[in-house]
């Protein structure tokens, strides 16, 4: 009878075992699927910041693109009127140009003339131009200094080619 129960005990240790050895092998088996699921996780989390910046990137080219595309000719000419009078400078004329579609982008020229009392508003005008929200490229500048003995006061012609600029989408 002693070597029955032996015989039982060692089959129930044998089971048990082989059971353990079948656990350990599971074991190992799903720490491999672990560690490749945190690698495949922070290739995935690198992916997303990329996506991050991508969508950052691509909100802020629509946003300058939104800023710069803001053009009506009407405004425009508001704008050039505004810094002109905050400048103490005198537009004579102002002409639109043909517009010149390039790739990505439109500009639009305009020829201005304008008169100036002194350097310093002009060197003012033109800096402001140049610093505006609007956007303008100051494309040549031609100016003449005018002597005038009849009214005693002396004075600045300046013709300017400037341009606009509106991304396509």
């Amino acid at each position: 009878m002693q070597i029955e129960t032996i015989k039982e005990k060692f089959f129930d240790i044998l089971i048990i075992g082989l059971a353990l050895i079948i656990a350990n092998n599971i074991y190992k088996a799903q720490g491999k699927v672990i560690v490749s699921l945190k690698e495949r996780k922070q290739i995935e989390l690198k992916r997303l910041d990329v996506l991050k910046d991508v969508n950052r990137s691509y909100e802020r080219i629509n946003s300058i693109k939104s800023f710069v595309n803001n053009k009506d000719i009407s405004l425009i000419v508001n704008s050039l009127t505004d810094i002109a009078k905050d400048c103490h400078i005198q537009i004579d004329s102002l002409k639109p140009g043909k517009d010149e579609e390039a790739s990505g982008y439109v500009i639009y020229p305009f020829e201005l003339s304008v008169s100036a009392g002194s350097y310093h508003n002009l060197g003012k005008f033109i800096s402001r131009l140049e610093s505006s929200a609007d956007f303008y490229i100051i494309r040549s500048l031609d100016f003449s200094f005018i002597a005038d003995s009849a009214i005693d006061k002396n004075s600045l012609k300046v013709n300017l080619a400037i341009a606009t600029v509106l991304i396509k989408d």
